[in-house]
């Protein structure tokens, strides 16, 4: 199973850091299986975060992209203003990932290409009963 997240922020400010910290506190509950690492694709998050030097003119989600070098899939997602001052964002973390999820499993599956989505699916439900 594969799961990484980055973030790619418009100024660190206070509003921001909590959205960026719940980030890192998710990833590390991410199980790491390093023989299931070698044989499934990965799947890179790149959260855009805005601040006080750089404001987002996109929403949603970016067209995935496959590198077949890494054995990665980019996909990178856009956080809205009003998610960044939420005191708890985890909701809005796990759904985002839930619906990059849902676009590349299929995308993935047409290419037969291994992705494990049912571990990150029940890492998701840990965060987001929703999810």
């Amino acid at each position: 199973m594969g799961l990484s997240f980055s973030t790619v922020v418009g100024g660190i400010d206070a509003d921001n850091s909590m959205f960026a910290y719940r980030l890192q506190v998710m990833e590390k509950f991410l199980p790491i299986d390093y023989e299931k690492a070698e044989r499934y694709a990965t799947l890179q998050i790149v959260f855009h975060i805005p601040g006080k030097f750089y404001q987002l003119d996109w929403t949603g989600l970016t067209k995935p992209k496959f590198s077949r070098l890494n054995n990665t899939i980019t996909i990178q997602i856009a956080v809205p203003k009003e998610f960044i001052n939420d005191s708890d964002p985890t909701a809005f973390i796990a759904s985002s990932i839930n619906a990059a999820v849902s676009v590349v499993c299929p995308l993935l599956e047409k290419a037969h290409i291994d992705f494990d989505s049912d571990t990150i699916q029940s890492v998701l439900k840990k965060f987001d009963p929703l999810a």
